[in-house]
């Protein structure tokens, strides 16, 4: 018979879990915990990644991606202590040979994901994502792993970029609704706490105001779910995504002969579109310079998708 009332069970955790101030430190985290001289990464990634595996001493390779941006099994190799597996845009990788996996630790990197799953069942699994990626949170990352970690490296302290931060945002906020706020003033605090971000080689905590903004952005997830969804439908009516899925995805992808022609044209209609992410390492491949990602997320209506929609057909026909 089915018990009825009493204190709400939970189940027992099968990982442990840890927060940083981003997803930067979060992977300095991993690397200071675990001994990982070689790591495989994909040839398609933000030159942060490859900054902070040169200033932690550990050595890289790539391995390919298909045109979908999922793994090309063929260019992996057996060599490695870990592979480095991006989900691009929110979109989760197909699974892989286990026999790419056998020993290897896998760092899964979802910071295009507010949620964090081991998608390969790895063995050796380490997992973290950065809400200042896919909201407006100016700091947090969340990490799952089963492996040994750290946590004494974690200061209890915030980052020093975060005051900065918070104020562009509010800026931005109040230049968006008109109440008199110049627009060099919010990108001027917005690069000054990107330096000071640069800058910064400890791992810190996540302040309490970045708690509460975390904990605002869960409780809408559904409702964010649902929109993303609705905008990528409109989209994909007369764009060709490039991603298999369009439930997870953060973004609507598409690749375009002449992106920087299209998101110049856009910008006279006040249209902004993102960039992932500049080549700083010269990686021969050509999905930096041929990808446009248009955000999806509840900001934006239907209505706004097919405006978007209109004025890259009007390029389109211009060109």
């Amino acid at each position: 018979m089915k018990q009825i009332g009493g204190e709400i069970e939970q189940q027992a955790l099968d990982f442990d879990v840890y927060f940083t101030d981003t997803g930067r430190s979060s992977l300095r985290l991993l690397l200071r915990s675990q001994k990982i001289n070689h790591v495989q990464i994909p040839q398609f990634l933000c030159p942060i990644i490859i900054d902070i595996l040169v200033q932690e001493g550990v050595k890289y390779t790539f391995y390919s991606l298909d045109k979908n941006l999922q793994i090309e099994e063929s260019s992996l190799n057996f060599k490695s202590d870990a592979l480095y597996i991006i989900n691009y845009f929110g979109v989760r990788h197909k699974q892989i040979s286990k026999k790419y996996l056998e020993s290897k630790i896998v760092i899964e990197d979802s910071v295009f994901n507010i949620e964090i799953e081991n998608s390969q069942n790895a063995e050796k699994w380490f997992g973290y994502n950065s809400f200042r990626k896919v909201s407006n949170c100016v700091e947090g990352s969340i990490i799952k792993t089963n492996l040994d970690i750290n946590q004494t490296l974690i200061e209890n302290k915030f980052a020093d970029f975060i005051e900065n931060r918070y104020m562009a945002k509010n800026y931005k906020y109040r230049f968006i609704k008109s109440r008199g706020v110049e627009e060099n003033v919010y990108l001027n605090l917005a690069n000054k706490s990107e330096k000071i971000l640069d800058s910064q080689n400890l791992i810190y905590s996540i302040s309490q105001k970045g708690l509460y903004f975390i904990n605002q952005l869960y409780s809408k997830s559904e409702f964010e779910k649902c929109c993303k969804l609705d905008n990528y439908i409109i989209l994909e009516k007369k764009l060709i995504p490039i991603l298999n899925s369009s439930k997870d995805a953060n973004f609507f992808v598409f690749k375009d002969s002449n992106p920087q022609g299209l998101k110049s044209y856009l910008r006279k209609f006040n249209i902004f579109l993102p960039g992932f992410w500049p080549n700083s390492y010269e990686i021969e491949n050509n999905f930096y310079d041929e990808l446009v990602a248009i955000p999806i997320d509840s900001r934006y209506s239907v209505e706004d998708m097919n405006f978007i929609l209109d004025k890259i057909i009007d390029f389109r026909n211009y060109e």
